[in-house]
């Protein structure tokens, strides 16, 4: 999946391979809930425990919740572009494509143990105050940024194979994907951030 998303994903249709695609989507769930916990400086309001157990508990509903919502829009921006593409493949092709997220949160794991719970703090004084620290945070961050570049290398490459068209073409569909679930949200804020 990481060097041969189309080979991969086209294989894994074939033969209807299924058995990983929920844990895929969990995993990516959770995930994401810890970047917005962590984006968002939840542990102001809560303990890192506490974040951690919501993370588990919410994470996958939330995963599987977006993974339905998010190939339903790649179908829909795919047959904007006249691409054709059966439901249950573009769903496959989406959720294989978090083969990166869902290893990426090994990373946590040091993570947690370095940086405990500043990780999710706004003021961050142990981090601040050492140089070593503020290295390696930035080093993390480098690793998720490359991370998710590698995901969105793979869902581009995996959503062509599925509509029979260029990585390229895949990447547009994705981006178009993006900005019919996004903009209408943005639309519909952008009187309330102007008058803000």
């Amino acid at each position: 999946m990481w060097f041969r998303p189309r080979e991969t994903v086209r294989y894994l249709l074939d033969y209807r391979v299924k058995r990983w695609i929920y844990v895929l989507v969990c995993l990516n769930g959770i995930s994401h809930v810890l970047d917005r916990a962590s984006n968002k400086s939840m542990g102001d309001d809560m303990s890192l425990s506490m974040i951690l157990l919501f993370s588990l508990l919410i994470g996958p509903i939330a995963g599987i919740i977006g993974w339905i919502i998010f190939s339903g829009v790649i179908r829909l921006a795919g047959k904007i572009l006249k691409l054709e593409a059966d439901g249950r493949e573009v769903r496959a092709a989406v959720a294989w494509s978090y083969v990166p997220i869902a290893w990426s949160l090994l990373l946590w794991i040091p993570a947690l143990l370095i940086f405990k719970n500043e990780l999710f703090l706004s003021q961050t004084p142990a981090i601040d105050s050492s140089p070593l620290l503020m290295s390696l945070l930035l080093l993390f961050s480098l690793f998720g940024f490359i991370i998710f570049i590698w995901h969105v290398v793979i869902l581009s490459k995996s959503v062509g194979e599925v509509f029979g068209c260029s990585a390229w073409k895949g990447l547009g569909t994705v981006v178009l994907g993006f900005m019919i679930l996004y903009v209408p949200f943005l639309l519909i804020l952008l009187p309330f951030i102007l008058l803000s």
